[in-house]
């Protein structure tokens, strides 16, 4: 049980100590389509990625609207 918790505890700085890889590297062969965020589509693992590049802007993100808001 103390092994566990030590590899618990020390596993987030393990993963976070790892740089991370740019948009150019992390969408390389990807299709991309252009909009407010540019998408990129991994067809082989069935992923979609979104690029977002205005940080400074607010976004309302909504993922599904089946019978709309409120």
């Amino acid at each position: 049980m103390k092994k566990f918790l030590i590899v618990l505890i020390c596993l987030p700085f393990y993963v976070f100590s790892q740089p991370l890889p740019s948009i150019v590297e992390k969408t390389k062969g990807l299709s991309k389509q252009e909009g407010y965020f540019p998408i990129y589509r991994d067809e082989a693992n069935g992923k979609i990625w979104m690029e977002i590049n205005r940080l400074d802007q607010e976004l309302l993100y909504v993922m599904s609207l089946p019978q709309g808001l409120g």
